[in-house]
Formats: structure tokens, sequence, C-alpha cells
């Protein structure tokens, strides 16, 4: 095997086992891209009959 993709594959399993790095990299980001969406929504005002 190359050293190189030793290590890789060695890092990403460390990675992969810390809980704190996935919420920080995987978890949080998609909770931020909720929270805009749910802000930025065009609103469109009720329009009179």
């Amino acid at each position: 095997m190359n050293p190189l993709l030793g290590i890789a594959i060695k890092d990403v399993k460390t990675f992969l086992r810390e809980k704190e790095a996935l919420f920080w990299t995987i978890a949080l980001p998609f909770l931020m891209m909720l929270l805009f969406t749910a802000f930025s929504e065009e609103r469109h005002p009720l329009q009179p009959k």
C-alpha cells in the first residue's frame, strides 16, 4: 500500500471516531443552512380580495 494512502486512511478513521469533529464539520453547517433558509424566505403579504 502506498504510504500516503495509509496515512490518509488512518486520518479518516481517527476523524470519524471523534464525535466533536463530526458535529463541527457536518451537523453545525447543516443546522446553519436550515436556520438561514428559514429566515431568508420571501414573505408574501396578503393580497386584498
